[in-house]
């Protein structure tokens, strides 16, 4: 991608004058789900996600997604990647199992899983725009990784994609944080941006679209009830909430982000989610359970296919849970 030119002649969009964004849910091991869906798009239309749409933004798991696809990994590989890997991912530390004491997992698992499928990847390799979200600790700062489409983005380009992947699905609690090019440490970015679609929303604003030329795909990671008992909140200790802290963070989040996005957009946006029944936990390995993310999320192709179409060929919208 030429991305000098783009800097100074503005990104040519992928069809007519609207942008197309795709945004991806923060999620754990969840992201089967958004992960399926994009594979079951890309046999269906046959386009890959990053020849159709003008920008991914994505967190956490969905973060991993957005460097994947934008490099044109076949979605269908990243369902791979989850199946496979899984329990090396999230492969429970000795001192892990005490969550109080220490995070859960090693980053070593991921890291390598990282490494083998990144390789030297930076940035810049993206072929559509990026943003993915994080948070640098130090700072208490939302951090947000870049490809440089614009003539003051700089610093992000030469970022390796592994190291961003880390960075952007390092949740407190599960993963230890990560540093990035020397750089302050990196934690998730779904503690403020768990569904990134005001993320998506605000950097077309930045290159200049109105909203009435932005259409959107935001793509969820299987939703649950919040069904945790109200004497938690009110204990409102650290040893109460455990991973359910975490959980209530990226949830809230996610519906408000969601609520926006549609207030914003109303007809050009498209949330894509699946109610499921039992609490799925981000570090889920148990191979049924992952069946059956893959099953939800071909449940919401077949609802929702012909909406997502009419999002991108004509005027029409909904929302799908």
């Amino acid at each position: 991608m030429d991305w000098e030119n783009i800097k100074n002649n503005g990104w040519a969009t992928r069809h007519g004058k609207e942008l197309r964004i795709l945004s991806l849910d923060g999620g754990g091991i969840r992201g089967v789900f958004p992960a399926t869906f994009l594979a079951m798009f890309e046999e269906e239309t046959r386009y890959k996600v990053s020849d159709y749409f003008d920008m991914i933004v994505g967190t956490s798991t969905g973060g991993i997604l957005a460097l994947g696809l934008s490099i044109g990994m076949p979605a269908k590989d990243l369902v791979d990647l989850y199946l496979e890997n899984a329990n090396k991912i999230f492969k429970k530390k000795w001192f892990g199992r005490f969550g109080a004491l220490t995070h859960q997992y090693s980053n070593d698992g991921l890291r390598q899983m990282l490494d083998q499928k990144f390789g030297d990847k930076i940035i810049a390799d993206a072929k559509t725009m990026l943003c993915i979200p994080s948070v640098e600790h130090g700072k208490a700062s939302p951090k947000v990784f870049k490809t440089p489409h614009l003539p003051t983005y700089f610093v992000d380009a030469n970022c390796r994609m592994s190291s961003v992947a880390l960075a952007t699905s390092a949740a407190p609690t599960y993963f230890p944080a990560v540093q990035t090019n020397g750089s302050d440490c990196k934690i998730d970015g779904g503690l403020w941006a768990n569904n990134p679609s005001i993320v998506g929303i605000a950097e077309a604003h930045a290159l200049n679209y109105g909203v009435e030329s932005i259409k959107m795909l935001s793509i969820g990671t299987g939703c649950h009830m919040y069904a945790v008992n109200n004497n938690v909140a009110k204990a409102s200790s650290l040893l109460r909430y455990r991973e359910r802290l975490v959980e209530l963070t990226m949830q809230s989040q996610t519906a408000g982000a969601h609520h926006m996005a549609s207030y914003m957009l109303k007809d050009h946006y498209l949330r894509i989610d699946s109610l499921i029944k039992k609490p799925i936990k981000l570090g889920e390995t148990r191979r049924p359970v992952l069946s059956l993310l893959q099953h939800e999320a071909r449940e919401a192709f077949a609802r929702s296919f012909l909406m997502v179409q009419n999002l991108f060929e004509s005027e029409q919208q909904l929302s799908v849970v």
